[in-house]
């Protein structure tokens, strides 16, 4: 992204083709690919420039695109004849196509080591696997209802989850053994969910219930269902965790708290957003805007990291040490607990100043909080040592009084001699 902003603002709006669903970003961040669905191809974007630098013709009504892992190869699922193309993601050039059982494939998803692609099928209502280096089928599940089935992938890999609309599950998939192992139950028109990076928790948008569940991957069952959100369409998970992003409504990227399960910002977008995508390093956050044929770029939150080691001060000296976190937006700085050495103040921005008054040894905690997550703490000692001592002067020796010292140039260290003088007059 080119200008940095404060997060929850739409730092560039970038016109791409005609009804973009779905979009892909590379490894890096310095790639965004979008399926533009009524103009057969993928809009190429520049990250660094916010700007379309070239398009990719692709089959009928791209709807869903995947990039895989080391970024080299882009996989398209063409919704209108079938396919999946790929596509090396250099040459921009398609090297070969995939068919198979599916129709009409809604979702192209890659493992994590780049070996299987998943295949979400609406006409078929199944999940097809493949081998992605030769598109052979190794195995598909069809026991869905003919819905709009979405899915994610656990950072793992070894857990596909595939919501059913009609159905209002979530079915857990084992990718290795390509069975379902559990189908849970309460949601309302489930849409595309996202999942957190220690694969723990799922959040499962309702599409018909204006509402997101979250779901406690362990157990199985819905934690909590945060609500005011209008028609989500599909959420997405900050890469460090501490972000749910949630698009829906008519113009909304909803932003959800994970500690605190709260909405704690709501963005406005383009119209009608289908789909989003969070970048590598979480400082952005895209958004493809069906109706408006554009995206949305947006600043992310992004929550504090700091390390520090503060040095020691001696009493009546000046002392000034500055914190400082990494963090979106900015954050700021308290002492959690422990004890600050006396004379010492911890402002706001990270500042640690004033004149120490008391020697000894002092530890204390330092969070910096920006409303991302928790916020980051740092434990550090600092050492106060006493008044710093005067040196004693060096004493000068003073003669004796009838005491002659003489000094003759060339005559060597002068040697003592004395004398007892009489005066008349």
């Amino acid at each position: 992204m080119a200008v940095a902003a404060t997060p929850g603002t739409v730092s560039a709006t970038i016109p791409v083709g005609s009804l973009p669903l779905a979009a892909a970003i590379s490894p890096d961040g310095t790639t965004l690919y979008v399926a533009d669905y009524s103009d057969n191809d993928l809009s190429v974007i520049d990250t660094a420039s916010d700007t379309v630098t070239s398009t990719i013709r692709v089959g009928d009504n791209p709807d869903s695109v995947a990039i895989s892992p080391d970024g080299k190869t882009l996989y398209v699922a063409n919704y209108g004849d079938d396919s999946i193309y790929v596509i090396d993601a250099t040459t921009r050039t398609r090297t070969t196509y995939f068919t198979g059982s599916f129709r009409s494939p809604s979702a192209v998803l890659v493992s994590p080591d780049g070996a299987t692609l998943y295949v979400i099928s609406y006409a078929s209502s199944s999940v097809t696997f493949m081998d992605a280096a030769t598109g052979r089928t190794t195995g598909s599940i069809t026991s869905f209802t003919r819905s709009d089935l979405r899915a994610t992938l656990s950072p793992d890999g070894a857990t596909l989850y595939v919501t059913d609309y009609n159905a209002g599950t979530v079915s857990v998939i084992d990718t290795a053994t390509k069975r379902i192992t559990r189908t849970i139950a309460g949601f309302t028109g489930p849409t595309t969910p996202g999942i957190t990076p220690d694969g723990t928790v799922l959040y499962v948008p309702n599409a018909t219930s204006d509402s997101v569940s979250v779901v406690d991957i362990a157990t199985g069952t819905i934690t909590r269902t945060v609500a005011g959100i209008t028609a989500p369409q599909g959420a997405a998970v900050s890469p460090d965790g501490a972000t749910v992003y949630v698009v829906g409504g008519p113009h909304d990227l909803t932003v959800i708290d994970v500690e605190s399960g709260n909405v704690v910002d709501t963005v406005t977008v383009g119209k009608d957003p289908a789909s989003l995508v969070v970048a590598p390093d979480g400082a952005t956050v895209y958004t493809t805007d069906a109706s408006d044929d554009t995206v949305s770029a947006v600043t992310g939150r992004i929550a504090p990291t700091f390390s520090a080691d503060p040095p020691s001060g001696s009493v009546g000296s000046a002392y000034t040490y500055t914190f400082s976190a990494s963090g979106e937006p900015a954050p700021d700085f308290v002492v959690q607990s422990g004890t600050l050495p006396d004379g010492l103040e911890l402002a706001a921005d990270g500042t640690l100043s004033g004149t120490p008054t008391t020697a000894g040894t002092f530890t204390f905690t330092v969070l910096a909080r920006n409303g991302a997550g928790s916020g980051a703490a740092v434990t550090v000692t600092v050492t106060i040592v006493g008044p710093a001592t005067a040196s004693s002067p060096t004493p000068v020796t003073t003669p004796t009084p009838g005491t002659i010292v003489p000094s003759l140039p060339g005559a060597g260290p002068a040697k003592s001699v004395s004398a007892k003088a009489t005066f008349t007059g």
